[in-house]
This record gives C-alpha cells, sequence and structure tokens, in this order.
C-alpha cells in the first residue's frame, strides 16, 4: 500500500500538477478572452442599438415629414376649391353673375362648384328673362299711358263739343 500512495503522490504532485496547472492556465487565458470578448461584444451591441435608434429616428421623422407633406396637400387640395365656391357664392348673393367659376375634376369640391356654377348660370337666364319682361311691360306701360292721354283728351273734346252743341240748343229752344 505505503509503495502505491507514493506513486499516487508523486503522480498528484508531479506531472499530474504540472497538468493541472497548464489546464487551469489555459481555462483562466479563456475566462479572460470570454470576458473580454464579451465587453467588446457588449460595446459593439451598444453602438448597433445606438445606431439601430438613429435609423429608426431618422426614419420616424422622414415618414412624419411626409405625412405632414400629404397631409398639408390633402388639405389645400380640399380647401382652395371650397374658397373659391365661398368667393363664387358670395359673387352671387352680392348680384354679380359674372364671376368666372372654373370647375375642375371628379372630386366633391369640383361638384360643388359645377353646381354652383350651374346655379349661376341659371340665375343669369331667369335674370335676363326678368329684365326683358320687365322691359316689356314698361314699353306696354308706356303706350297705356299714351293711350290714356289720348282718350283723355278725345273725352275733353268730346265733352266740350257736347257742351257747345247744349249750349246751341239752349239758344235755339
Amino acid at each position: 500500500g505505503a509503495a502505491k500512495f507514493e506513486d499516487a503522490r508523486a503522480l498528484a504532485v508531479g506531472k499530474s500538477a504540472t497538468d493541472f496547472a497548464a489546464a487551469a492556465e489555459k481555462v483562466a487565458q479563456d475566462v479572460t478572452l470570454n470576458e473580454k470578448g464579451g465587453i467588446a461584444e457588449g460595446e459593439h451591441a451598444k453602438t448597433v442599438y445606438g445606431s439601430a435608434i438613429m435609423v429608426a429616428g431618422s426614419f420616424i421623422a422622414i415618414a412624419t415629414a411626409i405625412g405632414f407633406f400629404f397631409a398639408w396637400s390633402i388639405t389645400r387640395s380640399i380647401v382652395a376649391p371650397l374658397k373659391v365656391a365661398v368667393d363664387a357664392a358670395n359673387a352671387v348673393s352680392s348680384g354679380d353673375l359674372t364671376t368666372a367659376i372654373d370647375a375642375q375634376g371628379k372630386d366633391e369640391p369640383a361638384q360643388l362648384l359645377r353646381a354652383l356654377q350651374s346655379m349661376q348660370e341659371s340665375l343669369s337666364r331667369v335674370v335676363s328673362h326678368v329684365r326683358h319682361n320687365s322691359d316689356s311691360v314698361a314699353t306696354a306701360s308706356v303706350q297705356i299711358a299714351q293711350g290714356n292721354a289720348d282718350l283723355s283728351q278725345r273725352t275733353e273734346e268730346q265733352a266740350s263739343a257736347l257742351e257747345q252743341t247744349a249750349a246751341t240748343m239752349t239758344e235755339l229752344g
């Protein structure tokens, strides 16, 4: 037993110990290498994360700017024709039936402008007919007034002639 114990001790203290120490050193180097690699990868991940945040922020800013542009463009395409429609309606309501209304497109504001244009043309025709008819009435009124003046003059002449006839009959009779 003692010889085996001495052999085991020699192995534990001798070559095995040296091999174990070398292996432990290699493991320690691997641990250090892994720690350094982990730290480096962590720093790289922070850099990539920061870049990703910048890219995402840029995309969000660009998308927001594009969204604002489209919102402005759509709002303008609706508001501008409505302003034209309001101006045309105000012109018609103030009696100006000569304002040109340009209705282009097929959307609702363009349909509104076409309706205002049609209304303006109809009102213009109605006003033209009323003007023509009032001119006819004025001409007829002048003719009636002249006829009444002629009739009045003839009536006065007849009355005067009757008075003379009556006076002559009274002298004769």
